[in-house]
């Protein structure tokens, strides 16, 4: 993937980024007024994309060095016996835009450290565990894989990235509404018509 295909996928996933960052869920995590249940709603909203998207990404054998079951495990962790079910949905995401996915997951986990160090100054060091400290080398790997990959395979890492944004958007909605989360993001089939990619959890 050379650097202009890159720069494609971060402006094509600019916009929903940017949205998400105003997101009520999530914009409150920077107030000095910020509270432990709003690290904990915004940390809830992250344990279920990840979780969803670990399972695929296992299911499909692939990626196995860009795991996100570390960062799970963390969240599960630091959320204790709350820990909101993330398991029953089906991503019908390829070895492409699982990449995508991963790309923007592991991405947001290693920027939450922004979040984790003003949660630290204003909550707390146990409430900073919610947003767990990542390595790196991971991210590194991350971009590494998106270098290999063509120009007709950068067309399905964009598509995954776009659909975890989507999924994550409709999840956090969702929590913030305190309904039950039945997912609409639609991923494109290779025949041109769409499928179904979240289920309820």
């Amino acid at each position: 993937m050379h650097e202009r295909t890159r720069a494609r996928l971060r402006r094509a996933t600019h916009p929903i980024h940017q949205e998400l960052h105003r997101h009520p869920l999530l914009r409150q995590l920077l107030q000095h007024d910020v509270g432990l249940q709003d690290a904990r709603d915004a940390a809830a909203v992250s344990y279920v994309v990840a979780l969803r998207l670990e399972t695929a990404r296992a299911t499909a054998g692939v990626w196995e060095k860009l795991s996100l079951s570390g960062y799970v495990a963390d969240l599960r962790t630091a959320l204790g016996p709350a820990v909101p079910c993330g398991c029953a949905a089906d991503f019908p995401l390829g070895r492409h835009a699982l990449l995508g996915g991963l790309y923007v997951m592991h991405g947001s986990a290693l920027g939450a450290a922004v979040i984790a160090k003003h949660i630290r100054a204003h909550l707390g060091d146990g409430a900073a565990l919610l947003f767990p400290a990542r390595d790196t080398d991971v991210w590194e790997a991350v971009l590494c894989a998106l270098d290999q990959i063509d120009a007709q395979g950068a067309d399905d890492v964009e598509a995954g990235a776009m659909f975890v944004f989507k999924t994550y958007r409709e999840v956090a909605d969702a929590w913030r509404d305190g309904t039950d989360f039945v997912g609409s993001a639609q991923f494109p089939a290779m025949d041109g018509s769409a499928v179904c990619g979240i289920a309820s959890g």
